[in-house]
């Protein structure tokens, strides 16, 4: 979890061209795994029982890396939304903007005062993308349940 987190917070990209341990070109994820192995000899045993082929398992790829996202994900939902909640006062951005294949989507970022530290401070933080149709501000004001922010309820279609 350590490694998915050092990476998120360097902003760094998790794969490379393929998920093969000795590779040159396997991604930040496993070239980090595989210098863990100085130090480690329990993730050097692992490993070496991956190169040998001796485990079809190896819990290094893809999959896992995508599941230890979404946990950390959860997570930092879980304590901006607190973090919200606790604010006296509050405000949600929305702003719209196609991505990358021209589909529209809509950021949804909350401003608030951050009261969870003894430093009280306006913060925005970002929660989530939203496919969005219409981008008229009556069909984004339709995707959002502003009531269920302040309670911490899931918001339609936004924080489920």
């Amino acid at each position: 979890m350590s490694v998915v987190k050092t990476i998120a917070i360097s902003n760094l990209a998790f794969r490379g061209g393929n998920e093969k341990i000795d590779d040159c070109n396997n991604g930040n994820f496993l070239r980090i795994i595989i210098m863990i192995t100085e130090f480690d000899p329990l993730m050097q045993e692992h490993l070496r029982h991956i190169r040998k082929k001796e485990i079809q398992y190896h819990y290094l790829g893809h999959n896992i890396q995508n599941e230890m996202m979404q946990l950390l994900a959860g997570e930092v939902k879980n304590i901006i939304l607190e973090i919200v909640k606790s604010a006296k006062y509050f405000s949600i951005i929305l702003d719209c903007n196609p991505d990358v294949s021209h589909e529209e989507q809509m950021s949804l970022i909350s401003r608030c005062v951050n009261v969870s530290t003894s430093l009280i401070k306006v913060e925005e933080f970002f929660i989530i993308f939203v496919k969005v149709v219409e981008t008229i501000g009556e069909s984004l004001f339709n995707t959002l349940d502003f009531n269920n922010v302040r309670e911490g309820k899931p918001m339609k279609t936004v924080l489920t």
